[in-house]
């Protein structure tokens, strides 16, 4: 992260000159303490270096989203904390809700007092310290006669791992963060993932394991956390920890980034709670205010579903294409063979159609229908199928997802079609999913009340 001393000694240049004088550098500081330090991350900063070390800024409007959160929390004079600070954006987006009369030194002793933060990279440390003394300064009709030194004014914002800091974390009023999306080795100690996970999960369950009772946080995540399989576990873990008290969907974090996030709102339980985790059932609904799925009030997202509605899965099961192309040998009986780089949409195939391949493991008799697992919030249907018609058994691959009827009829597969084709089973998916990997309870719990 060298290439970014660029717009930290940019940064300094601006202090240097308006410490004494800010009024006459309103509109400089205006823009240093608002989007510029994340379009000169992404300008001076090459996207593999940004991916590798997940440093992804979040822009202005998110920013203040998240800080409204913990309005009350800050206004009570609490500490608050962003353990991935980067430059400070969701820091500088808490300052609005911070004092600010009294003397310059006596609100940058607030501030530092109010606001923590810790960063792996110190650049971006140094520029959290500098954009948040331009801003208090910028606030004051008299300038500063001597040029003040930012790393001690605002000595609460450190070079530091926040998987590594839990002494600090238990005396916050509140946490507000925009953690690393990478992917990271699980650590042998949680029982909620395995392999390679997504480091926001993992900064997410230390974070409110560290906190204090009542300590409210504000995150803002990738959404395969919310809605992918692979993290019920940990959707579990989190609730066990805290309250949940929103949960809202977003769009996709920026036009640059392709990923789809979401605003995770919760308060820490208190220690001697007891929580009763509900058994899985369609959408995963729990105990919490706000489910996984849903946004609370003010957001234009369904209800859950009653158990008693109709689903897919009342009417087809659903499982994984079991041939992994890669690792599976070409052995065994000639099938055909159902790929969906090669599959048409929205129509059906034969086992004339289709190429063969050798495969000696779970084959799947038609008729049936296959759906893509990766589909785009963007698209126009989020659940793109084909039919599988005949009776002959098929080599699917593991990036279909095949859905057999429970009549065996060829119709129910025709009717599934239809129900994938209406724009109300691609704005239920958009709802209850943002990420692009479709997961089978999302295809099981579409309501059957939505076939035109």
């Amino acid at each position: 992260m060298k290439s970014y001393d660029t717009f930290v000694h940019q940064l300094e240049s601006l202090l240097a000159s308006s410490h004494a004088n800010p009024q006459s550098f309103r509109k400089e500081i205006e823009i240093a303490t608002n989007g510029l330090a994340k379009s000169e991350l992404y300008r001076l900063v090459p996207t593999s270096l940004r991916r590798k070390h997940g440093a992804f800024f979040t822009d202005e409007s998110l920013a203040k989203t998240a800080a409204k959160f913990l309005e009350p929390v800050i206004k009570r004079g609490e500490r608050i904390c962003d353990p991935a600070c980067g430059a400070g954006d969701l820091l500088l987006a808490c300052t609005q809700y911070l004092p600010r009369g009294g003397s310059i030194k006596q609100k940058i002793e607030t501030w530092n007092s109010s606001l923590m933060g810790w960063d792996l990279q110190p650049s971006f440390v140094r520029a959290c310290q500098i954009r948040l003394l331009l801003r208090a300064i910028a606030q004051r009709q008299d300038g500063v006669q001597v040029c003040p030194s930012p790393s001690e004014l605002f000595s609460n914002i450190q070079q530091a791992d926040g998987l590594a800091q839990s002494v600090h974390l238990g005396s916050l009023g509140g946490v507000i963060m925009n953690p690393p999306f990478t992917s990271v080795k699980s650590p042998e100690h949680i029982g909620w993932g395995n392999g390679k996970i997504n480091a926001s999960a993992l900064f997410t369950h230390h974070v409110l394991a560290q906190m204090r009772s009542d300590a409210k946080m504000v995150a803002i995540l990738p959404d395969v956390l919310r809605s992918g399989s692979r993290y019920r576990k940990w959707r579990i873990e989190i609730e066990r920890l805290a309250n949940i008290s929103r949960v809202i969907p977003l769009k996709k974090f920026d036009p640059t980034t392709d990923v789809h996030v979401f605003m995770l709102v919760a308060v820490k339980r208190a220690k001697n709670t007891i929580v009763t985790i509900q058994p899985r059932i369609a959408h995963e609904k729990r105990i919490t205010k706000a489910s996984w799925q849903d946004s609370c009030r003010n957001q234009a997202y369904i209800d859950q579903q009653s158990p008693k509605e109709l689903s897919v899965s009342d009417f087809f099961v659903a499982s994984v294409g079991p041939v992994v192309e890669y690792r599976e040998p070409r052995l065994g009986q000639w099938l055909p063979y159902l790929q969906a780089r090669n599959l048409p949409r929205w129509s059906s195939v034969e086992s004339c159609d289709l190429p063969k391949r050798r495969f000696r493991g779970r084959r799947i008799a038609g008729p049936f229908v296959v759906v893509r697992r990766t589909s785009r919030p963007e698209d126009t249907y989020r659940v793109v199928g084909t039919i599988v018609s005949g009776q002959e058994e098929y080599a699917v691959e593991n990036h279909l997802i095949v859905l057999k009827p429970r009549d065996g009829k060829l119709s129910s597969c025709r009717r599934l079609l239809k129900l994938f084709k209406n724009t109300a089973t691609t704005d239920y998916v958009n709802k209850v999913m943002r990420c692009r990997h479709l997961t089978i309870s999302t295809i099981n719990s579409i309501p059957w009340a939505n076939l035109p």
